[in-house]
């Protein structure tokens, strides 16, 4: 555990570090936009010279007859650099999941998610539309000790704006997992935001993702539904707060995911 967190700290600091030194300088006073803690990401892009730091805990909760899985994510960290037109993305994550069975006792255990690197393209100029759309394309990358394949993501983002705080987005997304190159994930997510204030709104997300999962000559489509709510809070241009709770409809006995976040933009 002790070797785990120092090459946690490690390897965010080499990262963070690396960033620092690519990015401009200049200042920017557009008030930030997150893709915490949606499903659904948003299309707006982080602006040239800037970069933004979307970091977040999260816990999930699965129980079924004897069997009690809880898993927890964090730092959740996702990367953002600003350029014309698009954004470069790095995402990772670290994973503790905890098993218990009622009568044969329980088992906790550490590993890295995927590496992700991407980047999302603005497909409408913001200042002749005001809706929004944009294409986010990118790479994972097995972090563990597993057979390494790349796998691909693809997301397509759109907002519509009902209000000044008020909007409606979604995504839909294809993607293919790097440790199942024969299979295929499709999700569709769909975001209702009521701003309360200039800097506090509500939101819901209902949302599915269907799971092609091919065993030899045999394929299983597995599709769950899910509901995303929660407030996110602005504590400036630059800061963010975000509080979620959320439940899988496909399973009948106690399952649900819950965290909260933070959002920063430091230039």
């Amino acid at each position: 555990m002790k070797m785990l967190s120092r090459k946690i700290f490690l390897y965010l600091v080499i990262i963070l570090s690396v960033i620092s030194s690519a990015v401009h300088s200049q200042e920017s006073s557009e008030t930030l936009v997150s893709d915490r803690p949606f499903v659904s990401q948003s299309p707006r892009i982080v602006s040239a010279g800037s970069y933004q730091i979307e970091s977040g805990y999260g816990r999930v909760n699965i129980k079924s007859g004897l069997l009690d899985v809880t898993t927890i994510s964090f730092p959740e960290l996702l990367i953002r650099i600003g350029g014309d037109n698009l954004e470069l993305r790095f995402a990772t994550n670290v994973l503790k999941q905890s098993v218990s069975f009622d009568t044969l006792g329980s088992f906790s255990d550490y590993s890295f998610s995927d590496l992700y690197f991407g980047a999302k393209v603005r497909l409408t100029n913001k200042l002749a539309s005001k809706s929004n759309f944009a294409l986010e394309i990118g790479i994972t990358l097995p972090s563990g000790s597993e057979v390494v394949y790349f796998g691909f993501v693809t997301n397509f983002l759109y907002r519509v704006p009902i209000t000044a705080q008020t909007f409606i987005s979604g995504s839909s997304g294809f993607s293919v997992p790097n440790y199942r190159v024969s299979a295929f994930i499709f999700s569709q997510a769909l975001v209702f935001n009521l701003g309360l204030s200039d800097r506090m709104s509500l939101f819901t997300e209902p949302f599915f993702v269907a799971d092609n999962i091919n065993s030899g000559n045999s394929s299983n489509l597995v599709t769950n539904y899910f509901l995303n709510s929660g407030l996110k809070f602005m504590g400036s241009n630059k800061l963010e707060f975000d509080f979620y709770f959320g439940k899988n409809f496909n399973i009948s006995e106690a399952n649900y995911f819950t965290g909260f976040g933070l959002t920063f933009r430091p230039k």
